[in-house]
Order: structure tokens, then C-alpha cells, then sequence
């Protein structure tokens, strides 16, 4: 009885060192299949990281490359915006101009054609009072620009008579009003006129003095 006891115990003993090393080596197996496993996923993350690490390098490169090109872009479209600025007021200024010039030609241009046309016409004297001592005489000269002619219009205290000059024919009187010998105290007459033009009144009375009232005006 003692000994069947003592060998029941004993396989007893050794069956319950059968499971538990099963156990054991069952713990162990799922010990080292997780350990396994683990080992396997942080080779993969460690790889995940550097190719994350590569593409975040590749992106602050890029990112970097880019900032640089925004800046020299910001600088280029701040410069063609003063420049565009610049221009615009150039062009303000030459529209400006334009306009200015097509006036000048216009007004220009229709001066010339009054001109031309002897449309035009100006008020050299009004009232012009001469006092010609006897037998003496006066003369007045005006600077024409334009051709033209010149309406004398005159009344005198007794006769008188009028020779019109020029610098175009160095000086030379070229009309005389009125036709010789005549005279007379008062009167129109017109004359052609350019350049440096004389007016020559003259007093043919000897014994007496004359006071000629002028109204002269110029046409070109």
C-alpha cells in the first residue's frame, strides 16, 4: 500500500510536471511569437520612420526651395507693380499731353486759317491823335508777324496826305493816299502791309498847323 501510494504520487507528480511544462512551453511559445511579432513591427515602424524621416526632408527641402521662390516672386511682382504704376502714370502724363497738343494744333491750326483767310483782325489805334506842325510832318511804324493789310481811317483840321513804307522795299514809300497831288481832311483807305510798315502823314500847308484823328486796324 505504501509503495502503490508512493508511485501514484509520483506519477501524480510527473503528470502535473507534463502540463506544467506544456504550460510553460506554451506560455513561452505565445511569449516568443509576441516577442516575435513586436520584433517584426518595430522593424517595419523603424523603417516607416526613416522614410517618413526622408519624406519630411524631402518636403522641408522643397518647402524651403519654395519660400526662397515666393520671395524672389513677391520681389519681382512688387517691382512690375511699381513698375505698372510707374507707367500708368507715364501714360496718364502723355494722354495728358495728347490732348494739350491736339489742342494747341487745333487752335493752331485754326489761327492759321483765319490768317489765311485774313479772317482775323486787330485794333492798332483808336482815337490817334498827330499834331504836325507847318509843313511838317509824322511817322508811325508797326511790326506785322503776318501779311496782311492795314484800314486807315482818318480826319485832319485841314488837308493832309499819307505815303505808306515798308522794310520789304528797304524803306522805299510804295502808296500814297490820295493819288498825287491830291489831298484831303478826312478819309478810308487800305493797304497792304508785312514785316516793319511806316505810316508817313504829312502836312502840305506851310502856314498852318493840322491835327489828324487815327483809327487803324490791322486785318491778316
Amino acid at each position: 500500500m505504501g509503495s502503490e501510494g508512493v508511485r501514484i504520487r509520483t506519477d501524480l507528480v510527473r503528470i502535473f510536471s507534463i502540463i506544467l511544462l506544456l504550460i510553460v512551453l506554451s506560455v513561452s511559445g505565445l511569449f516568443y511569437y509576441r516577442i516575435n511579432r513586436l520584433e517584426v513591427a518595430l522593424v517595419n515602424y523603424k523603417e516607416s520612420y526613416t522614410r517618413l524621416i526622408g519624406d519630411y526632408t524631402i518636403l522641408q527641402e522643397m518647402y524651403t526651395n519654395l519660400s526662397s521662390d515666393y520671395n524672389s516672386l513677391y520681389e519681382m511682382y512688387t517691382d512690375l507693380r511699381d513698375e505698372s504704376i510707374n507707367l500708368q502714370e507715364i501714360y496718364t502724363s502723355l494722354r495728358a499731353d495728347y490732348a494739350s497738343l491736339q489742342e494747341t494744333h487745333s487752335t493752331l491750326k485754326r489761327e492759321y486759317e483765319e490768317i489765311f483767310n485774313l479772317e482775323k483782325e486787330t485794333v492798332l489805334e483808336k482815337d490817334k491823335i498827330l499834331n504836325i506842325s507847318e509843313g511838317g510832318n509824322a511817322t508811325l511804324s508797326y511790326e506785322f508777324p503776318y501779311a496782311g493789310y492795314i484800314e486807315v481811317e482818318f480826319t485832319a483840321s485841314s488837308d493832309v496826305f499819307f505815303w505808306i513804307g515798308s522794310s520789304i522795299t528797304k524803306d522805299v514809300y510804295y502808296s500814297r493816299y490820295p493819288p498825287f497831288p491830291q489831298t484831303l481832311t478826312n478819309g478810308t483807305f487800305r493797304v497792304p502791309v508785312s514785316n516793319t510798315t511806316y505810316l508817313f502823314a504829312s502836312n502840305p500847308n506851310p502856314e498852318q498847323k493840322v491835327t489828324i484823328n487815327l483809327m487803324i486796324t490791322l486785318t491778316y
